[in-house]
């Protein structure tokens, strides 16, 4: 029976002679195995081609999505930065909060991130306010001590 280097070096060999085009019996004379060895080698290696393509995919889709994501939070906080009324900023705020949330949450879900700082993030308290749940007012509120804390002007 083959060691599974053996094998590993078999089926590298298997690979090299299915790219040049070279039939199933002419694969197992040269290499010197029944063409069912053969045949079992490229099931194996079509399988492990299929779950690298499905890896790269998913990966490419996690990217676009926190793209996306990305792209949300900075919409929302130019215009925050542009809107003149509290209400609207308290909107653009929050819409810019969630994006940064969901792409937190994708990440630790994915393993980039590792889950323990999901902890931190599902605890978000300012000066005793959980930005998580809060109300519009208390939001506006915590955003004008903040501010006043800050010397800068509302």
């Amino acid at each position: 029976m083959a060691s599974q280097l053996e094998i590993e070096e078999r089926r590298k060999h298997v690979f090299e002679l299915m790219l040049r085009g070279t039939s199933v019996g002419a694969m197992a004379k040269v290499l010197s195995v029944h063409e069912n060895t053969i045949l079992n080698d490229l099931r194996q290696i079509r399988q492990q081609n299929r779950q690298k393509i499905d890896d790269v995919v998913v990966k490419e889709e996690i990217g676009e999505a926190v793209a996306k994501l990305d792209d949300l939070m900075t919409k929302a906080l130019q215009e925050y930065e542009l809107t003149e009324k509290d209400n609207l900023k308290a909107v653009f705020l929050e819409q810019a909060r969630k994006a940064l949330m969901d792409k937190m949450k994708l990440l630790v879900e994915v393993g980039v991130i590792p889950a323990a700082t999901k902890e931190v993030t599902n605890n978000l308290i300012i000066h005793g306010v959980d930005v998580r749940s809060a109300s519009l007012d208390e939001l506006m509120g915590l955003r004008k001590n903040l501010i006043g804390q800050l010397g800068l002007r509302n």
